[in-house]
């Protein structure tokens, strides 16, 4: 695999923990906006962002592992 695609596959996992977190606080302060309860549902959609993305980079790690693994193999 060439270093470039190496390299993007880690900005798509930086991309995707930014857009994660901010899903989260977003749609946190919608509903705290319409249901008066600042800040609460924005925490707590920041800490389900905060989740997801790291269960998300922990499971695109682990495929890009053992892509370097099965590719080591073959060399």
């Amino acid at each position: 695999m060439p270093s470039w695609l190496s390299a993007m596959r880690f900005v798509g996992i930086g991309a995707y923990v930014g857009v994660s977190i901010l899903l989260g606080v977003y749609v946190g302060s919608l509903l705290d906006w319409r249901f008066d309860t600042q800040p609460l549902f924005t925490l707590l959609g920041l800490a389900l962002g905060l989740v997801v993305a790291v269960v998300g980079v922990y499971r695109m790690l682990v495929a890009i592992i053992k892509e370097w693994q099965d590719n080591d193999k073959r060399s």
